[in-house]
């Protein structure tokens, strides 16, 4: 039955291609040895005529099947050299078989069983090289044992003839274990052919593998740094956040806290304050006569002054609760948690004192030839029924006491100012 399997097909003549070296170089050496034991019967033009044309067609053979096994990729076509194979064994056969016949017609009777012995010899390895392939074998013995038989059973010599007899059945013997051992080797060769396949399909998955893990690993790799770069943008994003919120609390020209961020910054401590029941105290500061500062030295020298006065409070906002904040124009404010009238008062007289000791000129001024501010003070003990604009509102009063008393000085929110405020604000 032909195998369908091209594959499989190919990898039997491989096989038959590596075992027939040693048949070959076998029955060199036993051509060599039959022409050496033939010698003194044969005529030497027969015997070596016929040892040459032997030895050199099987030293083409060998030739042949040693450059295809060098380069198999070299020979697509596997039924052209299984024919060229069968043409070689075939014409190997017949010179055996005309050897054969040769050999035992010139010798002697025990000289002949030699030959028939050499000959059954042959036709047992050919069942063990070829019998993968029956053609070859059959190629291979036919032409090598059917000349011999012939001969010996028409002989007269009843011995030759029992020799011709047993040696056809030991013929039909052989050609019967050929095909057991062609399915033998059949059998051998599709494992061996499928492990070989088995084994590439896993060598291709392992590179396919190795492939996807490499794959694997660079997308990794990119994750990671696509990750990691993530991170980078995350914390610019953060960063920028930060920036973005400190410049939306922060006064552009002065860099302390501007109005927004004061309002809600003194309606948490206030709502902590009405919690905790402490007092909070407020600063508000005003810089005495700043119109007339910027009408004499200009606007360029008016920011420079109030960056300087916001330095001044800056430094007096020393706790983490504490605040300064530029209010409005040329007003500052200082919010101050739990602090008392006393202390909150002490803080601006000092806040009052830094900015003379500045000493930015001010030859416009009415009060003094420098720089100077007037301070309103208020604390508060929030209640439930009151608002944090009346803190604000009793420090302005303040502020409003400390400019009609002559500026440069610190006015502190009394009893009267806080209860005409709690009025107003109920009302």
């Amino acid at each position: 039955m032909q195998d369908l399997n091209p594959s499989l097909q190919e990898r039997k003549i491989d096989v038959l291609f590596d075992q027939s070296r040693g048949a070959l170089a076998t029955s060199a050496l036993a051509s060599v040895i039959i022409a050496l034991l033939y010698r003194n019967y044969a005529v030497p033009v027969y015997l070596f005529g016929w040892l040459a044309a032997y030895l050199l067609l099987t030293g083409y053979r060998y030739y042949r099947i040693h450059t295809f096994i060098a380069r198999r990729t070299d020979f697509p076509d596997g039924q052209r050299r299984l024919r060229t194979f069968l043409v070689g064994a075939a014409a190997s056969g017949c010179l055996w078989g005309a050897g054969a016949v040769y050999f035992i017609h010139v010798s002697p009777q025990h000289y002949a069983t030699v030959m028939i012995l050499v000959a059954g010899y042959l036709v047992i390895g050919a069942a063990f090289f070829y019998a993968v392939f029956p053609s070859v074998f059959l190629g291979f013995t036919l032409p090598l044992i059917s000349p011999v038989i012939v001969y010996l059973l028409y002989r007269q010599d009843p011995v030759l003839q029992i020799y011709g007899i047993l040696l056809l059945i030991f013929y039909g013997y052989s050609v019967f274990s050929a095909l057991r051992y062609r399915r033998l080797a059949t059998d051998f060769v599709t494992y061996q052919f499928d492990n070989q396949s088995l084994l590439q399909n896993l060598q291709k998955k392992q590179a396919e593998t190795s492939r996807l893990n490499r794959e694997l690993e660079h997308e990794l790799d990119r994750l990671r740094n696509a990750e990691e770069q993530l991170v980078q943008e995350k914390d610019k994003a953060e960063e920028l956040a930060e920036k973005l919120l400190t410049l939306s609390s922060q006064d552009g020209l002065t860099g302390i806290a501007n109005r927004r961020h004061f309002d809600e910054f003194l309606a948490n401590e206030w709502n902590r304050a009405l919690r905790a029941q402490s007092p909070l105290s407020l600063i508000l500061c005003d810089i005495d006569h700043f119109k007339a500062y910027n009408d004499h030295y200009g606007h360029q020298q008016g920011d420079r002054c109030l960056i300087r006065i916001a330095d001044v409070l800056q430094q007096y906002a020393r706790r983490g609760g504490d605040l300064a904040a530029r209010y409005g124009g040329e007003e500052f404010t200082v919010i101050l948690p739990e602090t008392s009238l006393e202390s909150a008062s002490a803080i601006a007289e000092s806040i009052r004192q830094s900015v003379l000791d500045i000493a930015i000129p001010h030859r416009a001024s009415e009060t003094e030839n420098i720089v100077t501010a007037s301070f309103g003070v208020a604390t508060i003990v929030p209640q439930r029924n009151q608002q944090s604009r009346l803190l604000i509102a009793l420090a302005d009063k303040a502020l409003y006491q400390a400019k009609q008393q002559g500026r440069n000085r610190v006015a502190v929110s009394g009893p009267q100012l806080l209860d005409t405020s709690a009025e107003e604000h109920r009302a």
